[in-house]
């Protein structure tokens, strides 16, 4: 049994709400020889200390009728129990000013839990010597108060003034032990050094960010032995300089860790003087900021790229507009030529070169965040060969290549710029793990067919498919890292060496065109990522005939008004458009469109419009022909634009959105589906 000096077993009561944690703290308290209370609420605590008078209280923060501040304020408010020692006890991390506030209303401790029994048992050994402590400097008190009443009037000055001190010595020492606790606990890290520099005290906190140990670094010099890096916005002599004068410091450090790795530091250090001024000490207070600067660098990274997007953009959209004047006419042209001239083949490749120009406009539009996906049926082995010969010229020659496609395989259905996207990610990503060492790259292409397709990958929808492998024999990926490449900003590489999103955007676009992507790594071996789409029943040449049939089904009916103030497009358009039998009446001034619209409302059956023009934009002639013919169809292109979308032209009342270059059987077919409506 643990008892004090009179054999009297030590009571100590426990408040806590939790029965479960509530009997478990009993149960270590009892092994331990202390006579125990329960309370499972507030109020209930407050009776029975009264009650019992405990040599200690230990009180939950959080309890169901009172907050256990409120507790400790009665309990320290009642003359008989202010001196029982109260260890507040909290299930939840807590920041310094709860701490610091739970310390001024009285008690005298401060834990958060999980508390180790052992730990637990020790913090109350000690609080019980603290209150001992207490007690015997109340009876030797006591004792001076009984010596003063015998004592001589003449020694009533000398003994009053000694009861000052007694106090006063009480009161520092209280604070002293508060403040030790607060700091001891603290969540920033706290070095304390002697005059010189000469490290005395590391609390926790230091150690854990740091990982040197307490007695490691307690003697050495905080400027010198440790080697600390330089402060980012002061030299060394700068800062010491600073507080050797008696000012307080403050700005950042770039410190090392036990480990070797780097981490950043916001700390303030500032002098501790004796009563005549003179510098013993110095005080230094830091916090980890190291996911802040990160996060920071994140977010430049990011508003580079967003304005990098938007600049990327601004460049499609003219270039749209070109890529739509040259696809326009060749379309004219090819639907004017004989079917077997050699006027048709030269055409043919003028829309060749087009078209691959407008897949680059493309990339550079899914790079901005405007584009979206326009699938057709189409081989894949003839993209990856396209990709590689492209990236041939960019990846090392200690990389060699080596690829097996089957030529057999079946079409898929797939944006071919952003299968290009994801192989030249997976290439680039692949030459980057081979840089220092060389190494093979191996694509290789299969048609197959699994009877469990969805128990082994859920989200591939189909039994057939193509497997596209890209396998490296790089460095590996890290087994902890696998899980994580695909997140948005995950990267291994240095700031500064890549955004770390390459990897999210391969599994954005793979999963959008209904296929699945897995990934097989070993470290120092190499990683395979493994790609499986969904094959194509339709053929090309299917599609390319199928395409034939709905341009020869094409008969318009009805007057379209066109708006666009690029000439050469109101050429092409209405030289389409009237072609199949559509009356057309065209302008490239919106103002003077609006104006013949205004005139008879009624003549029109449809309006298509470009969105950029002067004068007035494609959205605000718009939101005018509807005010005048609420039910007239609109359709509106634009080659890029961030102040216009799909959703906020559907807002206003335009039933469709077109990014240019427009497929001219994508705009009759658009056309005729609003006209039969």
């Amino acid at each position: 049994m643990l008892t004090d000096d009179t054999d009297k077993t030590i009571r100590i009561l426990v408040i806590d709400d939790d029965a479960l944690i509530l009997h478990a703290t009993s149960q270590t308290l009892r092994s331990a020889g202390y006579e125990v209370i329960e309370a499972l609420t507030g109020r209930e605590g407050l009776r029975l200390a009264t009650e019992i008078i405990p040599e200690l209280i230990l009180l939950d923060v959080e309890l169901p009728d009172l907050h256990g501040f409120d507790v400790c304020r009665s309990i320290k408010a009642d003359p008989a129990l202010a001196h029982t020692y109260v260890m507040m006890i909290s299930g939840i991390k807590i920041k310094s000013e709860h701490l610091v506030e739970g310390l001024e209303i009285g008690a005298d401790d401060y834990v958060v839990r999980p508390v180790p029994n052992r730990e637990l048992l020790k913090r109350v050994q000690i609080a019980l010597r603290i209150k001992q402590t207490e007690e015997e400097l109340k009876q030797h008190r006591d004792q001076l108060e009984q010596l003063v009443e015998k004592r001589t009037a003449e020694l009533q000055a000398s003994n009053a003034q000694l009861q000052q001190e007694i106090t006063e010595r009480k009161q520092i020492e209280d604070k002293v032990n508060k403040l030790a606790l607060a700091v001891e606990y603290s969540p920033s890290m706290v070095m304390i050094t002697d005059s010189n520099g000469i490290i005395e005290y590391v609390n926790p906190r230091f150690v854990e960010i740091t990982g040197i140990p307490a007695q490691t670094i307690t003697g050495k010099n905080a400027n010198t032995d440790l080697g600390l890096p330089t402060s980012a916005t002061d030299d060394q002599a700068a800062l010491w300089n600073k507080v050797r004068s008696g000012q307080l410091w403050k700005g950042e450090f770039h410190n090392k860790r036990h480990d070797g790795t780097f981490y950043y530091e916001e700390a303030s250090i500032a002098p501790l003087t004796d009563e005549s001024g003179r510098i013993t000490h110095y005080i230094k207070i830091a916090n980890d900021i190291t996911e802040r600067r990160q996060l920071e660098s994140q977010v430049r990274q990011s508003q580079k790229l967003d304005a990098l997007g938007t600049l990327a953009g601004g460049i499609a959209h003219e270039y749209n507009n070109i890529l739509a004047i040259i696809q326009g006419y060749g379309d004219l042209l090819l639907s004017r030529l004989p079917e077997n001239g050699k006027e048709k083949h030269y055409v043919e490749k003028i829309r060749e070169a087009g078209k691959r120009a407008v897949d680059l406009t493309k990339q550079i539009l899914t790079f901005s965040q405007m584009d979206s996906q326009k699938l057709r049926v189409q081989y894949l082995t003839p993209l990856i060969s396209e990709s590689l010969k492209m990236m041939r010229a960019t990846l090392p020659v200690t990389i060699d290549i080596q690829h097996n496609l089957d030529p057999g395989c079946s079409p898929i259905l797939a944006d071919s710029s952003q299968i290009h996207q994801v192989l030249v990610n997976l290439f680039t990503n692949a030459s980057h793990a081979m840089e220092t060492t060389g190494g093979v790259l191996k694509i290789s292409l299969q048609e197959k067919k699994h009877h469990n397709t969805q128990e082994v990958l859920p989200k591939l929808k189909t039994d057939t498919f193509l497997k596209l492998t890209v396998q490296d024999t790089g460095c590996g990926i890290p087994s902890e890292d696998q899980e994580k490449i695909f997140d948005p900003f995950f990267t291994t590489r240095q700031v500064g060496q890549g955004r770390g999103f390459g990897l999210s955007v391969v599994h954005s676009i793979i999963e959008k065109h209904g296929g699945a992507i897995t990934v097989e790594s070993v470290i120092n071996q190499g990683t395979a990522f493994h790609i499986y789409l969904p094959i194509s029943h339709e053929t090309v040449h299917e599609a390319q005939e199928k395409k034939k049939q709905e341009r020869s089904l094409y008969q318009g009916k009805g007057h379209i008004l066109v708006v666009d103030d690029e000439e050469a497009l109101v050429v092409i358009h209405e030289a389409l458009l009237t072609d199949i039998g559509y009356e057309v009446t065209s302008f490239t001034d919106a103002l003077e469109a609006l104006a013949k619209f205004q005139e008879s409302p009624s003549r029109f059956d449809l309006v298509f419009t470009d969105f950029t023009m002067p004068h007035l934009t494609g959205d605000q002639l718009s939101q005018q022909l509807l005010k005048i013919h609420p039910d007239i169809p609109i359709i509106m292109a634009t080659g890029y634009s961030s102040m216009i979308s799909k959703e906020k032209a559907k807002s206003i009342g335009i039933r469709e959105f077109m990014m240019k270059p427009i497929d001219n059987d994508q705009l009759v077919a658009t056309i005729q589906k609003l006209l039969n409506a």
